[in-house]
């Protein structure tokens, strides 16, 4: 997998709502190439589980993540990082508990890094935990991105906290959140968000 590789599957992520079947075709035919060249890859898997989050299938990037996670050949980091992305795409009340047991393993091995405290706000809210998931995504925002901005939102609406909910859903805006470039979990914590800033 060369670097324009990579390059495609962030770009996809970023447009998200305006990419083309042609464009996803493409790197589809790439990956395709790139497996066939080199099956047992563990970093070309965990690059192809991004290009399927980017691209919308929820189901199958949770199977790639699990498949992952079972392979004996994964490196503790690289099993770190795979831990901490299924446990955002896990991050919903029903599989909250699954969740939490990942991003502790995540946890441990990466340190508290502020995309992994992100993901762990993230889990602390759909586990009905709202005032420990503002914890960790105070601390996650001092590398901001909008998609944390929008999580902190979250979590403080949840908290009541209509106020500073807002000031952290404008400060998204102002990062360049865009509602068509999240994913399926952000796009229903969002609806949320609207929902209680609108009572």
């Amino acid at each position: 997998m060369c670097s324009s590789d990579l390059t495609a599957v962030n770009v996809l992520r970023s447009l998200r709502e305006g990419v083309t079947t042609r464009q996803t075709d493409t790197i589809s035919r790439w990956f395709a190439k790139a497996r066939r060249q080199d099956p047992d890859a563990a970093g070309l898997a965990l690059l192809f589980a991004d290009f399927v989050a980017a691209t919308g299938s929820h189901d199958e990037v949770v199977k790639i993540y699990r498949d992952l996670l079972a392979r004996e050949d994964i490196s503790p980091h690289h099993a770190a990082v795979v831990a901490n992305n299924l446990a955002f795409q896990l991050a919903e009340p029903e599989t909250a508990e699954e969740a939490g047991k990942l991003i502790e393993d995540a946890l441990a091995e990466l340190g508290p890094h502020p995309d992994v405290l992100d993901t762990r706000g993230t889990v602390m809210l759909a586990a009905g935990r709202p005032q420990e998931a503002v914890a960790d995504l105070e601390e996650a925002v001092l590398a901001p991105t909008a998609a944390k901005y929008l999580h902190l939102a979250s979590a403080l609406a949840r908290q009541q906290q209509r106020d500073k909910a807002r000031s952290a859903l404008a400060k998204a805006k102002e990062i360049g959140f865009t509602p068509g470039q999240l994913a399926e979990g952000d796009r229903r914590r969002l609806t949320q968000l609207d929902e209680i800033l609108a009572e």
